[in-house]
């Protein structure tokens, strides 16, 4: 939905999990290598880790359903909306 409102046709490309895994704790080991060798070379997160694997691909989506229904709650934008404008406000302020 995201990148039908910046207008960006990019190809997903999808790997297996366990490659993701894989090439975090990869990346993390050298990373803690490189750092114990050359603290001042490394000094940015690595580039993959365990954590944004899990990050990248936990579903961030959430029922609203039952605060709808125990609270009464009525959100005052739709979904779609809300994206829209949340990427015009990234994008005037990127």
């Amino acid at each position: 939905l995201i990148q039908q409102n910046i207008k960006i046709k990019k190809k997903i490309k999808k790997i297996p999990l366990v490659t993701a895994y894989v090439a975090a704790f990869i990346f993390e080991t050298l990373y803690n290598l490189g750092y114990k060798l050359f603290p001042t070379l490394f000094k940015n997160e690595p580039l993959l880790s365990k954590m944004k694997v899990q990050t990248l691909t936990d579903n961030w989506f959430y029922d609203i359903s039952k605060a709808k229904k125990d609270l009464g709650f009525n959100p005052k934008v739709s979904y779609d909306t809300g994206i829209r404008k949340v990427v015009d406000w990234y994008l005037k302020n990127e």
